[in-house]
């Protein structure tokens, strides 16, 4: 992940045009994934001082759980949150962040108004059907099987590279890969789409083979997903010459 070049890019934007609060919010963002921890924080606040109606850098900086919004900020965003011209992306940037503020001051009650509200608006925004789920679900286990398993035992690529740890979200597949990645011969590259990537070349469009049904057809098309991955991530070997068959790829699903 080439976040140096990202964040040069961001400071030459802004010496050009130091008015930007979007671009400081994206440098925010880049800073904490390096490390650094007061730039991010300074970040932010830069943007907040230039657009107080943006609200992604206030739950950003709540977010970060190494710092505190202050009493002033948070007087800020409830200010934000009584003008009717917030836009509800925004307006539920400002939720989240208050939740998380007022829970750092112990004020439970009010932080979960603020986080069912944030999540309210969230539901309208990405709509979330809990039967339609379960009946995936049911789907998966129907398909399956040990049958299905013991049919496909010789599936699948002998290539000791890239590593694949699969996992739902908050389920430890971080923590998996941050174990894989202290080993010298591995190398860490975080969250890629290989995956999802991988279904879209085996089913075309609007075919009759949704998953899981398309996994019963797609093992030749794994083939290719493999090879496509090896080369992609041929450039992150190329920086870690001390990795020498083993490159840890992250994939999380939901």
């Amino acid at each position: 992940m080439r976040f140096d070049e990202s964040i040069g890019v961001c400071e030459r934007l802004l010496d050009e045009d130091p008015a930007q609060p979007t671009v400081w919010t994206s440098l925010g963002h880049l800073l904490k994934t390096v490390g650094q921890r007061d730039d991010a924080i300074a970040a932010y606040r830069r943007a907040i001082a230039l657009e107080p109606r943006h609200g992604e850098p206030y739950w950003s900086l709540a977010n970060l759980k190494t710092a505190s919004v202050t009493d002033d900020e948070l007087t800020g965003m409830r200010a934000q949150l009584e003008k009717s011209e917030v836009g509800k992306t925004d307006r539920l940037h400002f939720h989240f962040a208050m939740g998380r503020a007022l829970e750092d001051r112990t004020r439970y009650a009010e932080s979960f108004e603020h986080y069912a509200k944030g999540n309210e608006l969230r539901l309208e925004q990405h709509p979330w059907d809990p039967d339609v789920m379960s009946t995936f679900v049911e789907q998966c286990r129907a398909f399956f099987t040990p049958e299905f398993f013991a049919r496909l035992g010789d599936a699948g690529s002998s290539a000791a590279d890239p590593i694949f740890v699969l996992g739902l979200p908050r389920s430890g597949s971080t923590l998996v890969e941050q174990i894989l990645a202290s080993h010298p011969a591995v190398e860490g590259t975080s969250e890629l789409n290989d995956m999802p990537a991988h279904h879209r070349v085996a089913r075309p469009a609007r075919s009759q083979w949704p998953y899981p049904r398309l996994s019963g057809r797609a093992g030749r098309a794994g083939q290719g997903s493999v090879r496509r991955t090896r080369r992609d991530l041929s450039c992150v070997l190329a920086r870690a010459p001390d990795c020498r068959n083993a490159v840890l790829h992250r994939q999380e699903t939901q």
